[in-house]
């Protein structure tokens, strides 16, 4: 656990770009460690170096089937949408899955009103909203200090993507989360405009309105910049509830001071699905995970806890 505290301890916050509702703080290391080798999902996907498939032919919700065909490793990031087979799931945390191996990785589905192949495998979609992250995050959290799995409540949330889609005006035959994000492409690209994060970035502090929502930090920049089409959407797809059409955004050390309380919180290592150790953190206003593999830390997320709903844990 030390891994996740002298990585917090490294990061640096800058001042802000984004739009008026939705703002991000680059964040840098001050130190630069040997980077880990590795693929993103959509990168191995779209590659064929990796195949993503119902766990069996009969299919079982919570779970699916990783199959590395690549000499790389491949790093599978929490909220990432897997789309087709059965029914579109999410991933319910990050994995780094070593080179020529099959792996069951755990998921929720966000398509509740499929059970039927529509394809043989999965196809990368877009990746979970902020407040779907965060409510699934916080029962995944519970779920491995009870049970010691990486299960979520499935009907809980279920009903939040009933509620996104609800919000959004979108209407889906299969309660498909994926079709808010399609509704919502013009308001979205508004919201994002030309925004990204300097090329030295590796991650993001995301408020949105008045309040930090979440942090996503990885181990080297080019990891944010693959998957800053994805995440962006992501959170634009929160910032599109925000009331307020000019709201004061938190200042540089507000941001500061978000990510340090994850120093104090408590923190927790399990075995990870995939390879190194999934760090579960804990504290009153701040929630979050971290993948530590090699003693580095390969991504951090974190989570307002008092934003959105009353936290679940």
């Amino acid at each position: 656990m030390q891994e996740v505290l002298h990585f917090i301890g490294q990061l640096e916050i800058d001042k802000p770009f984004g739009g008026t509702k939705i703002k991000f703080y680059p964040i840098r290391f001050r130190e630069v460690a040997d980077p880990e080798d590795y693929l993103t999902m959509d990168e191995a996907i779209v590659g064929e170096a990796l195949e993503v498939i119902e766990k069996s032919e009969g299919g079982s919700v919570p779970e699916l089937r990783v199959k590395n065909n690549s000499d790389r490793k491949v790093l599978l990031v929490d909220g990432e949408e897997l789309v087709g087979a059965k029914q579109n799931r999410i991933l319910n945390t990050t994995i780094l899955v070593n080179a020529k191996t099959e792996t069951i990785i755990p998921v929720t589905c966000v398509e509740q009103g499929r059970w039927g192949y529509r394809s043989r495998k999965f196809s990368p979609g877009s990746s979970a909203y902020s407040r779907l992250r965060r409510q699934k995050l916080e029962q995944v959290s519970r779920s491995l200090r009870e049970r010691g799995d990486y299960k979520s409540d499935q009907s809980a949330l279920w009903l939040e993507v009933n509620r996104k889609l609800d919000v959004s005006g979108s209407s889906s035959g299969t309660s498909e989360l994926r079709q808010a994000y399609m509704d919502k492409q013009r308001e979205v690209r508004e919201q994002i405009g030309d925004a990204k994060p300097p090329d030295d970035a590796n991650g993001v502090v995301v408020a949105i309105g008045e309040k930090i929502w979440c942090v996503d930090v990885f181990d080297k920049p080019s990891s944010l910049s693959k998957l800053w089409g994805k995440l962006s959407t992501a959170y634009a797809m929160d910032a599109l509830e925000e009331e307020k059409e000019k709201p004061k955004a938190p200042s540089v050390d507000e941001a500061r001071q978000f990510v340090e309380q994850a120093s104090s919180a408590r923190l927790e290592p399990y075995d990870s699905a995939g390879l190194g150790s999934d760090v579960r953190i804990e504290g009153d206003d701040v929630i979050g995970s971290a993948l530590v593999y090699n003693d580095k830390v390969l991504h951090l997320s974190l989570f307002n806890r008092k934003i959105g709903d009353k936290p679940l844990a």
